[in-house]
């Protein structure tokens, strides 16, 4: 939507769909839009995703290529590499009649490329960065924060495993969880933090105020996902200047650049993970440089640059 309202502010007419929460809506929704505007459109947008909305882009980028609307996917959901080996043909035929393929992702990118699906135009995320300052009198302390979902996508054991290591050493730690998700899932991690007395707060679902009043009193943040693409809740913690400790998975190597702006551990391992936030939270002189390079690592994703390239595109 920030795209939409971004092009919208620069002189562009654009037309969304869909809102709706009930998945058949949701897809008749697509093709009436579609429909509506077949002879209208010059370009047409499909997100593209590796759960059930990927058949979403299919079915649309089908009805595109008969109405010879020229269609743009835009690569997003991390297990998009596990859908080029399960739907391989799908993906040839929606990419191969598409008038061009984008990606916030040079992971993504890298791996369409890799299979001979084409090229894809990498535009990375946009934020707004004077939104995400941060602020001028934080003080180093040992504050540690996760926001994602509560899903087993996003492990958030592995935040509570490695914390339980790091509140050993720094006693006066903390750890903030944050994100809507399963509450079962939840109610486990809010057991598992009573079970071993850390000093965790659970916050539920926030909004983007709520997380920016997190993310700039906090000192590291911390990505447990299995697998990834280009998560913008990384690149916001950067925008405030934290280094990022995240599972080396997807596209966070492009993100994270190991002992520059983060680190990178293996997936699972809690021991890793702890070790990677313990030698930031060791030195005062490794948090400020990290976080002097999370914040340079940020600019390539601010909006006007992103925005020139989205019209250079569509113009």
């Amino acid at each position: 939507m920030r795209l939409i309202s971004r092009l919208e502010a620069d002189g562009f007419s654009v037309v969304a769909s869909s809102s709706h929460n009930n998945k058949l809506l949701r897809l008749l929704d697509m093709w009436m839009t579609v429909f509506r505007h077949r002879k209208s459109c010059d370009y047409l947008l499909i997100d593209t995703y590796s759960t059930l909305n990927f058949y979403y882009a299919i079915i649309i980028g089908w009805w595109a290529r008969r109405f010879k609307i020229a269609y743009i996917p835009v690569l997003h959901g991390g297990n998009l590499p596990d859908r080029i080996k399960s739907s391989p043909k799908k993906l040839k035929k929606y990419c191969q009649g598409a008038h061009l393929v984008v990606s916030p992702s040079a992971y993504l990118a890298d791996q369409f490329e890799q299979a001979g699906l084409g090229s894809v135009e990498v535009i990375a995320n946009a934020i707004d960065l004077e939104r995400y300052r941060p602020a001028a009198d934080k003080a180093f302390a040992p504050t540690l924060v996760w926001l994602r979902a509560f899903l087993p996508l996003y492990n958030p054991q592995l935040a509570l495993q490695a914390f339980q290591r790091i509140q050993l050493k720094f006693p006066t730690a903390t750890l903030t969880m944050a994100g809507p998700g399963d509450p079962q899932i939840l109610e486990e991690c809010q057991i598992l933090a009573a079970q071993h007395k850390l000093n965790v707060s659970f916050l539920g679902k926030i909004d983007q105020t709520q997380w920016i009043a997190l993310g700039q009193k906090a000192a590291v943040f911390l990505n447990t996902s299995t697998a990834d693409n280009q998560p913008l809740s990384v690149i916001e913690a950067q925008a405030m200047g934290l280094p990022v400790v995240s599972t080396k998975v997807g596209g966070m190597p492009f993100l994270i650049s190991e002992g520059v702006n983060g680190y990178l551990v293996s997936k699972n391992d809690p021991e890793a993970m702890a070790a990677a936030v313990m030698r930031i939270l060791n030195s005062e002189s490794t948090y400020k440089s990290m976080s002097e390079k999370a914040l340079a690592r940020a600019q390539e994703h601010a909006w006007p640059l992103i925005l020139e390239k989205w019209k250079s595109i569509l113009n």
